[in-house]
């Protein structure tokens, strides 16, 4: 009996093309989040970069299950895993640190 081999190719990610600057990436980011999360009524410019991401009083009202989503949208669209719990909850305390994160971790300098 012989087994095919199975190669596994990265995951298709987006062309994104990253911003100069590091407040227009943030302003992308809360677009890719509205619609990931399937926010309504809300504008990027209504979410304040400091405000808790998840299970917070911000504006978007997200949960854990917006938290995977966020989670499959960056490695989709910007080619970063988030690699564990651990590192979901310090990353994506706010979209300030979410944003640094995918930021330094595409080998950007904030």
């Amino acid at each position: 009996m012989s087994f095919a081999t199975t190669t596994l190719t990265p995951m298709n990610t987006t062309n994104f093309s990253f911003p100069d600057s590091f407040a227009e990436f943030k302003m992308e980011l809360k677009s890719k989040i509205i619609v990931a999360c399937q926010v309504k009524d809300l504008t990027p410019s209504e979410i304040d970069d400091m405000s808790l991401l998840i299970n917070g009083s911000g504006p978007m009202f997200l949960d854990s299950l917006d938290g995977v989503e966020i989670a499959v949208m960056i490695q989709q669209s910007f080619g970063v895993k988030i690699q564990d719990l651990s590192t979901a909850k310090t990353v994506m305390k706010s979209v300030e640190t979410l944003a640094t994160h995918v930021w330094i971790k595409s080998g950007r300098s904030v």
